[in-house]
């Protein structure tokens, strides 16, 4: 017999690396606060320097949390090294996060949506938005040039019927001679 609540056990499960970053960025203010009573410059920068590894640790994982959500869809997503896969009940698709041109949020009617990822050469690669393994597809996603992270993680809280543009390869920049 449990006394905590399931909802709040999967909420404490989801958001594990936020809590384990949030208790290590205290633990570093803690030990902040007694080296500043003390006058210990050194053990101040040691314990300033782990309490604000833990907070940008802390943010970090609080966004994964946000961006993988609540429960899960079918399949899995795998990143290996530049390659970014998604393994599904109705085949596998693969794409290199290189070639990736543009990505879409495209909402459901019922359910969380899909990741569309476009590549250079017409690969479409659809990611359900609920899946495991979904904070490797935001690891993978982080990493495209320009990227807006808050627009990332706000695509699928949209109230649109309508695929979402989350981000488009810049165009390169030709410099005339003349």
């Amino acid at each position: 017999m449990s006394f905590v609540r399931p909802e709040v056990a999967a909420l404490a499960r989801r958001h594990r690396m936020t809590i384990l970053f949030g208790l290590l960025t205290a633990l570093g203010l803690w030990g902040l606060l007694g080296a500043v009573l003390r006058g210990q410059e050194v053990w101040m920068l040691i314990w300033g320097a782990l309490a604000l590894g833990g907070a940008v640790a802390a943010i970090g994982a609080f966004q994964r949390a946000r961006f993988v959500g609540e429960g899960a869809g079918w399949g899995r997503v795998l990143l290996d090294e530049s390659l970014l896969g998604y393994l599904g009940p109705e085949g596998s698709s693969f794409i290199d996060i290189d070639d990736i041109t543009r990505v879409d949020f495209a909402p459901a009617q019922r359910g969380a949506g899909h990741w569309v990822l476009r590549g250079k050469s017409g690969v479409q690669l659809r990611i359900p938005a609920r899946v495991e393994g979904g904070e490797q597809l935001f690891d993978a996603l982080a990493q495209l040039p320009g990227l807006s992270v808050p627009k990332l993680l706000a695509a699928p809280d949209t109230a649109s019927r309508v695929p979402i543009a989350v981000w488009q390869k810049p165009r390169p920049q030709i410099e005339r001679l003349h």
